[in-house]
C-alpha cells in the first residue's frame, strides 16, 4: 500500500488537535490543498499544536503492518454519497472487500439488547438485500448490527468502527473479524490504536448513515444511538425507514417514533427494496454491554433478566432463545417456568415463548 503525499499532508492535518471534519474542510478551502493548508498552520499562531508529518508517517506504517489502506477526500475510491456530506471524513482506514464501496448502500441499525424477533427481521432484511446487490452497512454492535452483518455475511458487508481498524468493540466481536473480512469491509475516520472512546460513537454513525441511501431502524428506543443514526441521515438527505414494534416494548419506543414522524413503513426485504431501487442514482455511488455473537451476557450474570430481555410481545421458538443464552438448557426451562408461573411470560403452542402484554 501506499499512500500520496496530498493524503500524507490531509493525514497530518486532519490529526491536529481542535482539527474536526468541518474545520478541515474550510481549510482546503481556503488554502487549496492539504499541503498548503499544513504550511499555513505552521505559520498560523492559533493552532498552538502544529501539524505534524513525522506523526502523519507512524499512522501510515501502523496501517501498512495491519494492511489498511489511506483513502483521502480527493481519491476516486472515496465512496461519493459519503465525500457529499459537510463534515466528510477528510481521511479512511479501510480495509477487507473495497468493491463494496461501489454498490448502493442501505445501513440497517438498532438496539443492543435486541430481542429474537428484531434480531430475525435484521438477519432476514440484510440476507436478501445483500444477495439482491445492495451493500449492508452498519456498526459491528451487538444486536441488531451483528445480525445485520451475519446475514451479510455470503455476500460481505461494511463495519464502520468507532476507533481504529485494530480496535474491536465489542471485545466478544474479535472472533468474527477474520471471517467477517473473507467478504467484508471495515472502515474507519480514526488511525490505527486510536480507541473507541465514547465520543467517537457519534462520529461512527454520521458516516454510516453518510456511506448510505437509506437507514433502516429496527428496535430502537426513546434516546438511543440508532435514532442518532436516524437525524443525521435526515440532515444529510437520505431516506429514514423503521420497523414497526410492539408499543408495549420499551425497545420499540423511538423506531415507532419514527414512523409517526413520517419514516417509511417497512415490514420485509421487499419494502426496503422498492424504497431503494426509487432512490438510486447510478451503481457508484450505550455503553451497555450486551449480546455478543451468538451468546447473551448481562451485567450481573441474572438469567431471568437474560431471558426477558431477549424475549419480545411476538412468539420465538424456545430453542432459539436457548441457543442464544450460554446457560445449561435445564437451567433456563427451570426459570421459564417460574417466569411462567409468576405470569412474566406465555408459552404458546408448540414451543412458543413471548412476554406478557402489560394489562
Amino acid at each position: 500500500m501506499t499512500i500520496s503525499t496530498e493524503n500524507l499532508y490531509a493525514l497530518a492535518v486532519s490529526q491536529t488537535p481542535k482539527v474536526g471534519p468541518v474545520t478541515y474542510l474550510s481549510l482546503i478551502k481556503h488554502y487549496g490543498s492539504a499541503r498548503k493548508a499544513y504550511e499555513g498552520m505552521l505559520d498560523d499562531p492559533k493552532y498552538k499544536i502544529k501539524p505534524s508529518l513525522n506523526e502523519a508517517d507512524k499512522h501510515v506504517q501502523k496501517a501498512l503492518k495491519h494492511n489498511v489502506k489511506i483513502l483521502g477526500l480527493g481519491d476516486l475510491e472515496y465512496p461519493l454519497a459519503l465525500a457529499d456530506i459537510r463534515d466528510a471524513p477528510p481521511v479512511l482506514f479501510i480495509k477487507g472487500n473495497h468493491s463494496l464501496l461501489e454498490q448502493p448502500n442501505a445501513a440497517i441499525v438498532g438496539a443492543r439488547y435486541a430481542s429474537i424477533a428484531g434480531q430475525k427481521i435484521a438477519y432476514s432484511i440484510s440476507k436478501h438485500l445483500s444477495g439482491s446487490g445492495f451493500t449492508i452497512v452498519s456498526g459491528f454492535a451487538r444486536g441488531i448490527d451483528l445480525s445485520a452483518h451475519k446475514g451479510a455475511q455470503e455476500q460481505g458487508s461494511i463495519a464502520v468502527f468507532a476507533g481504529g481498524i485494530d480496535q474491536v468493540f465489542p471485545l466478544e466481536h474479535t472472533s468474527y473479524v477474520s471471517k467477517f473480512l473473507e467478504t467484508g469491509l471495515i472502515i474507519s475516520e480514526m488511525p490505527i490504536g486510536h480507541k473507541p472512546i465514547q465520543q467517537n460513537f457519534p462520529r461512527r454513525n454520521r458516516i454510516i448513515s453518510g456511506l448510505s441511501k437509506a437507514v433502516v431502524v429496527i428496535e430502537a428506543a426513546s434516546q438511543s444511538g440508532s435514532l442518532l443514526t436516524a437525524n443525521y441521515a435526515l440532515e444529510q438527505g437520505r431516506e429514514v425507514a423503521a420497523i414497526p414494534g410492539c408499543p408495549l416494548d420499551p425497545r420499540c419506543k423511538g423506531s415507532n417514533k419514527l414512523l409517526k414522524d413520517g419514516a417509511y413503513f417497512v415490514e420485509n426485504a421487499w419494502d426496503v427494496m422498492e424504497l431503494l431501487s426509487s432512490n438510486i442514482d447510478a451503481p457508484r455511488e450505550d455503553k451497555r454491554v450486551g449480546l455478543g455473537e451468538s451468546k447473551m451476557t448481562t451485567a450481573n450474570n441474572d438469567l431471568e433478566g437474560a431471558i426477558t430481555s431477549l424475549l419480545g410481545y411476538s412468539p420465538v421458538d424456545l430453542n432459539e432463545l436457548i441457543n442464544q443464552l450460554p446457560t445449561q438448557p435445564d437451567e433456563i426451562l427451570r426459570e421459564l417456568s417460574k417466569l411462567e408461573l409468576s405470569g412474566k411470560i406465555i408459552r404458546g403452542r408448540g414451543n412458543e415463548v413471548s412476554l406478557r402484554p402489560v394489562e
